[in-house]
């Protein structure tokens, strides 16, 4: 392609929710081409392990158009995946791997080339977006998929985490939007607690094993329906070790939170503090309420075999106090055999990220099993030496 082009009014925008932070937002198209993808270089940068690194582009051609660059997950328009470019108008809706964008067109240009939404201006979108989402969810057209816990130098499983996402047909949404439409619709407890019966269902086929489930913190304001909604899934699945986990927004009071962690010791669940690095980074409600589990941001290990020393000694400390604790640190969104040289080199025997799997199916994980304990993905150990 040449040059990017300035566009003239009409200006265009991407609006939607993406996964870094559940943040709604919307940015403004300055120029084209526009490469949408996960690599630091790309013009719109979508931090997802479903997004390829160059996913798609926008570009003119008589108007806006839009083509796949080859993806892994497919760039959908409208509910139905491009295989040519088409051509896109305004209220189109975009996916890219597991991030669903709408395109929108305005008169007056914002004055800074991205913001964050108010719910106001996402009203429309929510509304469209709703009677799927309903549909959805009582028809429980929900995936559970598993993404393997590893451990960073054998690359054994230490367990899985279980992720949901939309399964009905123009909808197959990611956890953070199925999670934002029904926090507008006040009715994420329940998504939250059919995505972990869904999860626990297909669990058999895990075999003896650890299961991270994900907690809403709507859910920790009325504890005893929480516990007995774990209590009675883990009757369910007694081969599986539950382990709640809870985001770093839910830890308020922490009088309320020591007593859910000996609630879930009782009967047998463990507690994981996911997140961590994100917000306010509560250090001390570690001393307080000790988890079983700390699972450290993406933000920590992204790109860590090339932060600053002073950066990298912070983290090997942290880790060292966690394990000093009894707590077992996790480095999550592990993408490249760099930076899980970096990871261990911090002191993180686990991990989880895209360099190992995906999330994925559970009639798929003993075929992943397998490749593990035959060596073949003992490449990826190696750092790059270019």
């Amino acid at each position: 392609m040449g040059a990017s082009r300035s566009l003239d009014f009409p200006s265009w925008y991407l609006e939607g929710f993406v996964d870094v932070g559940r943040s709604s937002w919307r940015t403004v198209i300055h120029a084209l081409p526009l490469v949408i993808g996960r690599s630091d270089s790309a013009g719109l940068q979508l931090r997802s392990q479903k997004v390829s690194h160059r996913h798609a582009e926008i570009y003119s051609d008589r108007g806006l158009k839009i083509r796949d660059l080859g993806s892994t997950n497919g760039t959908f328009l409208n509910g139905r995946r491009i295989r040519t470019p088409r051509r896109l108008a305004d209220g189109d809706v975009i996916r890219f791997g597991d991030i669903q964008l709408r395109l929108a067109s305005y008169e007056a240009p914002l004055s800074t080339g991205t913001k964050t939404l108010g719910t106001d201006e996402l009203t429309e979108f929510i509304g469209e977006q709703s009677a799927d989402f309903v549909k959805l969810l009582e028809t429980r057209a929900i995936r559970p998929l598993y993404q393997p816990v590893f451990e960073t130098r054998t690359l054994s499983v230490h367990g899985f985490e279980l992720l949901c996402r939309g399964n009905l047909e123009g909808f197959e949404t990611s956890p953070t939007e199925l999670f934002f439409i029904a926090e507008r619709l006040e009715r994420q407890v329940e998504l939250s607690r059919v995505c972990r019966e869904l999860g626990l269902a297909e669990a058999s086929a895990l075999g003896e094993t650890r299961l991270f489930v994900n907690t809403h913190p709507s859910e920790i304001v009325e504890p005893a329906g929480f516990l007995e909604s774990l209590s009675q899934l883990s009757s369910l699945a007694p081969n599986v070790r539950l382990i709640a986990e809870i985001h770093e927004a839910a830890m308020t009071d922490i009088g309320q939170m020591k007593e859910l962690r000996s609630a879930l010791h009782e009967i047998g669940i463990g507690l994981a503090f996911d997140d961590f690095g994100t917000g306010q980074s509560r250090l001390h409600a570690l001393a307080d309420v000790t988890p079983d589990y700390l699972k450290f941001d993406i933000s920590f290990v992204r790109h860590l075999h090339r932060a600053s020393q002073r950066r990298k000694m912070l983290i090997r400390r942290l880790v060292s106090i966690s394990r000093s604790m009894d707590v077992v640190p996790i480095a999550e969104g592990i993408e490249s055999s760099d930076e899980l040289a970096a990871c261990v080199d911090a002191g993180f025997e686990y991990a989880q990220g895209h360099l190992v799997a995906q999330a994925l199916p559970a009639a798929e994980l003993d075929r992943l099993r397998k490749r593990l304990e035959s060596g073949q993905l003992e490449a990826v150990l190696e750092p790059r030496t270019s």
